[in-house]
């Protein structure tokens, strides 16, 4: 029969910490209650968190969702290409990127990009207008930052707006 490696705590949490025997920092392993944890550091700082109804955090300790990220902007990154796609040249990337602000905190949305360094791509954002309103933008552009231009908004009136961002 299989015999468990079972490590048990009287108080606070159980952990096993995996390190290097010259260094202090390290990564670890460990159950606080009825979820578990990963750790990275030498203070122990919680990366990630699986609960026991299944819900995973990354830089939350409280998902709230299948899956909740927070703390940023978020990449899922693909560098394989998809031989049964004829439009592949074989040496495809591509990112897609969820961000929370443009800088100035006004702006959160939706990038791809068909590359991994972000040189072509398109975006739908929320346009923070005022406190109480935003308007649903669309990005096209050869670049990050000045290269992507806006080509279409949904203004929080219900105003399509195209090649400008006020209703006349």
């Amino acid at each position: 029969s299989d015999t468990p490696l079972i490590v048990e705590s009287t108080g606070g949490s159980a952990y096993v910490v995996i390190q290097n025997s010259s260094s202090t920092a390290g990564a670890g392993v460990a159950s606080n209650g009825d979820s578990l944890l990963l750790f990275t550091s030498t203070s122990g700082t919680e990366r990630m968190r699986i609960t026991s109804a299944g819900l995973v955090g990354i830089g939350t300790s409280s998902p709230n969702s299948k899956l909740t990220v927070s703390g940023g902007q978020t990449r899922i990154l693909d560098s394989t290409a998809f031989v049964a796609n004829p439009l592949d040249n074989g040496s495809w990337s591509g990112a897609i990127t969820v961000n929370t602000n443009d800088g100035a905190g006004d702006l959160s949305g939706l990038g791809m990009y068909v590359n991994s360094s972000y040189g072509a791509g398109c975006g739908i954002f929320a346009k923070q207008t005022s406190s109480t309103t935003a308007d649903l933008t669309f990005f096209t552009g050869s670049g990050v930052g000045a290269s992507n231009r806006e080509r279409m908004r949904i203004d929080s009136s219900g105003n399509l707006l195209v090649g400008t961002t006020t209703a006349n």
